[in-house]
């Protein structure tokens, strides 16, 4: 015979899970390019440096102005919130060796950027190439896992960064809803049998 409270039970179980997993936020998917300037730390010449200072004329956390504009500069969930010219924040940091992980490494828009890895792709005395991951998060969207990559040269520096959207795993909330679904049903069945 067809229990309708069972069913009900069920029904009620399938439909918050489905609630849950709809009201999670989505991932950041984009990225920007970002300029500003710097000096060497730790050694006189890009060569030698162990470490980045962003404010070189002094005052702690530097500034970096958002590059040009258009897709090629600021593209995806991005482009929202940020124009080429809008300035954010940047903390200096010392990358021989990585002294980190450095939260709100960057900031910008409602945007920050916690830097986690942190390495040397390239250096001599004109050029320095650093890659790092980490996670950027704000703006309602769910924390995103992103890579940040900086290139300096005597010339300027240029920074970007991009994020991609990750394939989300089941909250342990959705898992246990369903685990009370799925024992209503169980119980459900029992007493159709008793």
């Amino acid at each position: 015979m067809f229990s309708m409270k069972g069913f009900a039970g069920a029904a009620l179980a399938v439909a918050m899970i489905a609630g849950a997993s709809q009201a999670e936020a989505a991932f950041i998917n984009g990225a920007f390019s970002m300029g500003g300037d710097f000096a060497p730390t730790g050694g006189a010449t890009l060569g030698t440096a162990t470490g980045l200072d962003f404010a070189p004329n002094g005052g702690g956390s530097g500034q970096f102005t958002v590059s040009g504009t258009g897709d090629s500069q600021v593209s995806g969930d991005f482009q929202a919130f940020l124009n080429g010219g809008d300035v954010g924040t940047i903390k200096d940091i010392t990358f021989a060796p990585f002294v980190g992980p450095i939260d709100d490494f960057w900031s910008i828009a409602g945007f920050t950027f916690d830097l986690n890895t942190l390495g040397v792709t390239f250096q001599n005395a004109n050029l320095l190439i650093l890659e790092g991951t980490g996670i950027v998060s704000g703006n309602g969207y769910e924390d995103t896992l992103g890579s940040w990559v900086l290139t300096a040269n005597q010339a300027g520096t240029t920074f970007s960064w991009s994020g991609s959207a990750e394939a989300a795993v089941p909250a342990p909330a959705a898992l246990g809803l369903l685990g009370l679904g799925l024992m209503g049903l169980g119980a459900a069945a029992r007493r159709r049998k008793a």
